[in-house]
């Protein structure tokens, strides 16, 4: 493994790097102060509340929700101890050693599309990865971005109503950051920045990076439907062109061939195209 650095805009050398007229040196702590400075939208992360331990991200922002917090808030812990992924899974959440954020969203969508949600934020992480680390990130349908067919990150997001109609969606996002080893049978499927390219990473770099492209990403999709993202998202694609194992009410292997433009995943076992819904199946390669 290489000497630990802090990646920062991909520059050794931060005093030649500069940020809304500040040197990155100057703003490197993982706090609100240091994101905030760093973002370039006017929504998303408008607010950030940061706790050093709660039992997960996206029960915070669901209490935040209902307290009427604006779209844009976003909450980040430096240790879960409860985090959790789709269909019930725990998420580990190691002290200090990644980006454990959730982010409120108050779309006026129908219930049915919040699953694209899911798919816009999965992007969003993707190019933040792409670019921060200069790793080859791609997306596993629906909810996992992967580096080498290893999880690097996950995503879950959850809706709530108070009322009639969908009040708003909490997004969270989970990426492995500075875990240097993962033990067990986790070491066969999970990765880190750390691992991945043997530095460790500016995590406020890293999160705004996310912030400003779901901000993009988000108000793209509210304005022109997911099909404004479509062709990117399918060229990210961990997916498209493998076999997999699908798992659901009934389990088979099938060849994922493609991507609707409302989200659900195409493939083709026995001979015959299947639709596969996000909300309904897990996914493995």
């Amino acid at each position: 493994m290489k000497d630990k650095k802090t990646i920062i805009h991909n520059s050794v050398n931060n005093e030649a790097v500069t940020v809304k007229g500040h040197r990155l040196s100057d703003i490197v702590e993982f706090n609100e102060k240091g994101v905030k400075a760093l973002l370039e939208g006017k929504v998303i992360g408008n607010s950030i509340v940061f706790f050093d331990s709660v039992v997960s991200t996206n029960d915070e922002a669901k209490n935040m929700g209902f307290d009427g917090a604006r779209e844009g808030s976003v909450v980040v812990a430096l240790k879960q101890t409860g985090g959790r992924g789709s269909k019930g899974r725990s998420w580990l959440s190691c002290d200090g050693e990644g980006i454990f954020c959730s982010v409120i969203t108050r779309p006026k969508i129908a219930f049915s599309d919040v699953p694209v949600i899911t798919l816009i934020a999965g992007l969003s992480v993707c190019r933040a990865l792409r670019k921060v680390t200069k790793t080859d990130a791609l997306i596993k349908w629906p909810n996992d971005i992967v580096i080498n067919g290893k999880k690097i990150c996950g995503i879950l997001s959850e809706s709530y109503t108070a009322g009639e109609g969908m009040d708003f969606v909490v997004t969270g996002i989970g990426i492995n950051c500075d875990n240097e080893k993962f033990e067990g049978e986790l070491e066969t499927i999970a990765t880190s920045v750390m691992i991945e390219t043997g530095e460790k990473i500016n995590k406020a770099y890293l999160l705004a990076e996310v912030l400003n492209e779901f901000e993009k990403d988000y108000f793209a999709f509210i304005k022109y439907g997911f099909e404004a993202m479509y062709d990117e998202y399918k060229a990210l694609s961990a997916v498209i062109g493998k076999n997999v194992r699908i798992n659901g009410a009934e389990s088979y292997y099938a060849e994922a061939v493609d991507i609707k433009k409302s989200g659900e995943l195409v493939v083709k076992a026995d001979g015959k195209e299947r639709t596969v819904y996000a909300n309904e199946v897990s996914l493995r390669f």
